[in-house]
Parts: structure tokens; C-alpha cells; sequence
């Protein structure tokens, strides 16, 4: 019963996923490009790996985001009172409720080079000149991975390589306090500072690694919830696939 609970709760988070949440997130345009709307047909030289560039940069583009106060309940209560702090979950009957219901009452932030002030010193108890901040981690985490810069990326999606700092936006113009030359920029920073995307929330950059990395833990994936039986034995039958994605 719970494997295939397991099963189908995995094939509606898969649903959800690409016909839902990737194109508010990247816009229709790189939706299209990348493939995400095609019908699914899994190709065996697809390997539905993750890249570094998506694990290490662009998906963190969410820490961004993350708003300074949260709903709960009838309070409002600043980010970091809820650091290392369950109870708020575990209090009562109605925890997890008010928890969810905070969740979809509150808006997120736009995706730029601003941060939670939380995320800057109370996330690990460091004093605010510390550099142990959440952006400054994510930054070297993309360091430790070897990623190219943010201009290597740029180009390798399509995108004009950005020459001097007047180029970009006027977020990026301000990374000239802190980058000595464009090529230097990282890739993390560099695509938060674009603007987001036509009817989307991340810049052109992240949304083609986004869109790409999508495109193949779709389209690799043999255990994907479309390919039905018999080519996938485990897989559900066509008739449940077809209502799956109807659902």
C-alpha cells in the first residue's frame, strides 16, 4: 500500500511540477525552447543527472526570495524567530495547519541581489561581519564546484557575453564595487541580477539552466509516470497515466 501510495504521489508532484510550477517559474518562451511542453518519449542517451551548475547556482535563486516576516496563525512572525524553532509546527492541534495556511496567505520576494536580513546573521548565529552568511556560502559553493563564471554561462545559453558592468542591469552595474572585471563575476550572483523573464521569475540565465535541467530528468527519467506499460513494467497503465495528467 505505501509503495503505491508512493507511486502515484510521485506522479502527481511530477504533474504538478512541469505543467504548474516550471512555467511561472521560467516563462513560456524557455518552456518551449527547453522542450517542457513536448509529450514525453524517454530517450536512453539522456542521462538525467544533475548538473552542477543547477545545484550549485541557479536553484538556489529561491534564497532570494524568501520574505523577512511569516504568517502564522493569527501573528506575524520575523524569519529568524522560526530558525531552529519546531514548536510553532508542533503547537496544538492546529500547528501544521496555521504552518500551510502561512504558506499560501504570504507573497515572495522578487528574485534580485537582496537578502533576508536573517539570512545574514541569525542563520548561524554569526556577527554580521563575519562573511558566514547564507549568499557568501552559496558563492563558495559554487567556487568548490569549479563552476565557470556567469559570463561563460551567458554564452553557452545564448546569451551575449556582458562586457563591461554597464552592460547589464542596474543591479549589475553594482557589482562593480565588489568584481574587479565582468569575467570574474560569478555565476550565482550574475543571475540574480538579472530581471526576470517575460511572465516568468528567474533571469534569462537561470532559466536556461533551469529549463535544460528539466528537460532531462523528463525525458531520462524511465520511470517517468508517462511511460506506461509494458515498456516501463513498473510504470502505470496508459489509462492511469492519461488520468494522472488530466487530474
Amino acid at each position: 500500500l505505501f509503495q503505491e501510495t508512493r507511486r502515484i504521489i510521485v506522479a502527481i508532484i511530477q504533474k504538478i511540477t512541469y505543467q504548474e510550477y516550471l512555467p511561472l517559474l521560467i516563462g513560456p518562451a524557455a518552456m518551449s525552447k527547453y522542450g517542457l511542453t513536448e509529450p514525453y518519449s524517454y530517450n536512453s542517451n539522456i542521462s538525467p543527472g544533475i548538473f552542477s551548475s543547477f545545484s550549485a547556482a541557479a536553484f538556489r535563486f529561491g534564497h532570494s526570495s524568501v520574505p523577512n516576516k511569516w504568517t502564522n496563525g493569527n501573528s506575524r512572525l520575523p524569519l529568524a524567530d522560526l530558525f531552529q524553532r519546531p514548536f510553532y509546527i508542533q503547537t496544538g492541534n492546529e500547528g501544521y495547519e496555521d504552518t500551510i495556511k502561512g504558506m499560501l496567505i504570504d507573497s515572495s520576494q522578487e528574485v534580485d541581489l537582496e537578502f533576508n536580513g536573517a539570512f545574514q546573521v541569525d542563520l548561524f548565529n554569526t556577527d554580521a561581519f563575519a562573511g558566514n552568511t547564507l549568499a557568501a556560502i552559496n558563492i563558495q559553493r559554487g567556487r568548490d564546484f569549479g563552476l565557470p563564471s556567469y559570463n561563460t554561462f551567458r554564452e553557452a545559453c545564448g546569451l551575449p557575453r556582458l562586457n563591461s558592468f554597464n552592460d547589464g542591469t542596474a543591479q549589475f552595474n553594482r557589482l562593480q564595487m565588489v568584481y574587479w572585471y565582468v569575467d570574474d563575476v560569478d555565476l550565482y550572483i550574475g543571475g540574480l541580477s538579472e530581471d526576470p523573464v517575460t511572465d516568468g521569475f528567474v533571469g534569462p540565465t537561470f532559466a536556461c539552466i533551469i529549463g535544460q535541467q528539466f528537460k532531462t530528468l523528463k525525458f531520462g527519467d524511465r520511470f517517468w509516470f508517462e511511460n506506461a506499460q509494458p515498456a516501463n513494467p513498473s510504470g502505470f497503465s496508459q489509462g492511469i497515466a492519461f488520468f494522472i495528467i488530466q487530474f
